[in-house]
C-alpha cells in the first residue's frame, strides 16, 4: 500500500530481520516501517524494499558499520540511509570534532536529499584539498593557533626596498621604457587572480563583476580585458612597423 505523503509526514524506523532465500539460506534483510502521526505503521513491500536498501543492508549486516556508538544522536538515528562511503566521512568528521555539524539533522525519512546532498560536497571538498578535509582542518588548527599565539611566520626575515628604477611618468626615460614593454607585450600572457567575492562591499557576487565606475558602469573585469586588448593591439602594430630583422615571434 503505498504512502500517501501528503497526508501525513512519515519517520523511518530502522531494523534488520533474517528472510528466507529460495535456497533455504537465511540472509540479512533490513526492513523500515513508516510511523505516521496517526500512530498506524506501514512496512514497505519486500519489493520496494529490496530496491531502497543496497549498500546500506550492507553496512547494518557489517558489525563495525552497524555499531553507531561513535556517532551523536542525530547522525547515529540516520546511519542507516547512509553509505559505505557516507559513513567514513561521518566518522572523519566526528573524529575531527565536527559532530556540530550533525546537530540539527532530523529523522530518517525527512529532508533525506539534503542529507545526502551533504555528503556529496563533503565527497567533492576531500577530493579536492591536497591531503583532503583532514589535512585542511588539521592546517586551519595549526593556522589558527598560531594567530591567537602571535606566531608570525616573517619572523627572522629582513624588508627591504628592491633596487630597479623609479619612474616618473611622460619623462624621456618612461616612454623610452613604455615602449621596450609595448613590443614586449605580445608575447606575454595575462592572469587576474580572483579576490573572492564582494560581501565586505555589500556585493553578493564576484568583486570582478562590480562597476568600476558609476558613468558607463564599466565593470572591473570589463575594464582589465578592454586594457589587455589595446595594448595587444599596440603591441602588435609595433611589431609589425619593425624592421624584418627585429621581427619579434608572437
Amino acid at each position: 500500500m503505498p504512502l500517501k505523503s501528503a497526508e501525513r509526514r512519515p519517520v523511518i524506523k530502522c531494523f534488520t530481520t533474517l528472510k528466507e532465500g529460495r535456497d533455504g539460506e537465511n540472509s540479512l534483510v533490513e526492513k523500515k516501517v513508516y510511523s505516521s502521526s496517526r500512530g498506524d505503521d506501514e512496512t514497505l513491500s519486500d519489493d520496494n524494499h529490496d530496491m531502497m536498501a543496497g549498500s546500506t543492508v550492507e553496512n547494518l549486516s557489517n558489525p563495525e558499520m552497524s555499531d553507531g556508538d561513535w556517532a551523536p544522536t542525530n547522525l547515529r538515528k540516520n546511519l542507516c540511509i547512509l553509505s559505505h562511503n557516507e559513513i567514513d566521512l561521518a566518522k572523519m568528521l566526528i573524529k575531527e570534532k565536527q559532530g556540530h555539524l550533525f546537530e540539527h539533522w532530523p529523522e530518517p525519512g525527512i529532508d533525506d536529499a539534503a542529507k545526502h546532498g551533504f555528503f556529496n560536497q563533503v565527497t567533492l571538498l576531500n577530493n579536492s584539498y591536497p591531503g583532503g578535509l583532514l589535512s585542511y582542518i588539521r592546517n586551519a588548527r595549526s593556522l589558527l593557533a598560531d594567530s591567537k599565539a602571535g606566531k608570525n611566520p616573517y619572523d627572522g626575515f629582513i624588508p627591504s626596498v628592491p633596487s630597479g628604477e623609479v619612474l616618473s611618468f611622460g619623462d624621456e626615460n618612461f616612454m623610452m621604457l613604455e615602449e621596450v614593454g609595448v613590443k614586449e607585450a605580445c608575447r606575454a600572457a595575462f592572469v587576474l587572480v580572483a579576490g573572492g567575492l564582494g560581501e565586505r562591499l555589500g556585493y553578493n557576487g564576484i568583486k570582478l563583476a562590480l562597476p568600476s565606475e558609476s558613468t558607463s558602469g564599466t565593470l572591473f573585469l570589463q575594464h582589465y580585458i578592454e586594457s589587455i586588448l589595446a595594448l595587444q593591439g599596440a603591441s602588435c602594430k609595433l611589431v609589425e612597423e619593425m624592421p624584418p630583422s627585429c621581427t619579434i615571434d608572437a
